[in-house]
Order: C-alpha cells, then structure tokens, then sequence
C-alpha cells in the first residue's frame, strides 16, 4: 500500500555528505508532510555508508544507484517514489541547498498540473529563476552550431539574446511586482510537480544526458503535454553551488559534458 503524503522530495546526491545534512535540517520541522528520498549515486563504499547513516539519523528513505548521470539517478527516484508513495507534489531537488520558505499551503489543487518554479538565490544573490521566460528557437539553434562546430561566438550570441530578453522580463515583473508568472523553464536544482503533472510527465529525464541541460529538455516536454510552469516567488531557497558539478568544474570536465548533453537534447527534438 503507498503512503500518502504532500509531499515527496527526490534529493540526488554524489560524494559529497554535508550538504544534504543542511538541506534536510531546513525542513526539520515540516517533515509532517514531507518525506525525502535520498538517491545515493554510488562513488564508493565509504560515501555510500555516510549517505546511508545520514538517511537513518534524518528518517528518509535512501536507495544507491549506479552513477551514470543526473538524469538517471533522477529517473530512479521518481520510480522509487511513483511506486512507494501517493503524493500530491514530487520534488526534485540538489542536496546544495536550503530552503529559506516553503509555505506548504501554496501547494493546492491549483497546480496539480503544473510544474512550480520557486526563487533560487544563489550565494553571491544571483536569480535562478525563471531560467527561460519564452522557448526562444534562435537560442536553442546558436547553442547547437556552437557545441557542434565549436563556434564560441554562437554560443556567447545564444547566451546574450536570452540575458537581454530575461533581463527585460525582470525588470517587468519588478514594476507589476506579480506574486505568481507562467514561464517556459525553470532551474533544474530545485522544482515541484503536481501530481497530476507528474502522472503525464512519468521519468521525465533523457539518460543519454549525463550532466546539464536538462532544464531545456523537461520544458519542452512540459509545453508538448500543455503542463504549464509557474513561478512562485514566496517560495524560497538558497542554493549554494557546490554540488557534485564542483568537481567536473575544477578537473576540466564541463565542457564535454555540456557538449554532450546539449547535442543530444538538440537532436532528440528535432527528430520527434
């Protein structure tokens, strides 16, 4: 028999063991109706008994997988919560943040079939969110010649046309001062989808992504199942970036995966 709860939070994590400590103690005192999966994507023995003592001492449930990426691991989890809970919101969430508010009475009957956005702050106060406003093709395109052709000018052009019109949208949504917005994309470190979102959505993640873009491959099938995102700013977090991406940041790495991911995303949906 599933359990029903309000809530259900798919937490991925690799090597590192302090940050889920945080992220778990800033929802200590909801954790009523919330529950957490915690997702060990396998490093070694030892990590895996850290994550394993810290799923104990925190009540969550805890599964170890094979690390083959953030999309595989994250599909794991949703399985493992589809299958063990009746929840009326699935959370996806990076074990680098806190949650500063997280108002469980805005997760209603309003957006059982919607993906919702909250506020992402990062430690040096930048917005995360929206991370797209509008699908804008001429982006996506720019972004695909530059991975391919290794063209960085086309990459940086994609890159300015989206801040330009992101910023504008800011500014906009500063003056009219809207509590909720419709956009296109959120940022993939944390999310909430209604369960009715959830059911049409099913494993939302391409396994051939191993690491980033994943946040373009969910919106579009989002906006091809009519499931809208909506941005909520009174839901807050902090994220503080130094997750597992760290470590491919310092070894040289994020650009192979970056390539890799966005080739594939770009040709899966040019293809279907």
């Amino acid at each position: 028999m599933k359990i029903p709860i309000k809530l259900v939070l798919v937490v991925l994590c690799y090597r590192e063991t302090e940050d889920i400590k945080k992220m778990l103690d800033s929802i200590r005192d909801k954790r009523k109706n919330i529950s957490v999966i915690l997702v060990n994507s396998y490093y070694d023995e030892s990590t895996k008994e850290s994550f394993q003592k810290i799923a104990n001492e925190h009540n969550t449930d805890f599964i170890n997988i094979e690390n083959k990426g953030y999309g595989y691991g994250n599909n794991r989890g949703i399985e493992y919560a589809n299958n063990h809970y009746e929840y009326e919101y699935l959370g996806i969430c990076n074990p680098d943040i806190k949650f500063n508010r997280l108002p469980l009475e805005i997760f209603t009957e309003e957006f059982y079939d919607s993906i919702i956005a909250p506020r992402i702050i990062t430690k040096t106060e930048r917005e995360q969110n929206p991370y797209y406003y509008s699908h804008l093709k001429v982006v996506d395109w720019l972004k695909y010649i530059a991975f391919k052709r290794n063209y960085s000018f086309a990459y940086y052009a994609g890159v300015a046309i989206n801040k330009v019109y992101r910023e504008t949208r800011l500014v906009i949504e500063k003056i009219t001062n809207r509590s909720k917005t419709k956009i296109y994309a959120c940022h993939g470190s944390c999310f909430f989808i209604g369960y009715k979102a959830a059911n049409k959505i099913g494993v939302p993640y391409n396994e051939e992504m191993f690491l980033f873009h994943e946040e373009e491959h969910l919106a579009r099938i989002a906006r091809n199942k009519n499931i809208p995102t909506v941005f909520i700013k009174d839901i807050n977090i902090k994220h503080f970036e130094d997750g597992s991406s760290v470590d491919i940041k310092k070894n040289g790495s994020i650009s192979k995966y970056m390539k890799q991911s966005y080739i594939t995303f770009y040709n899966y949906w040019n293809k279907n």
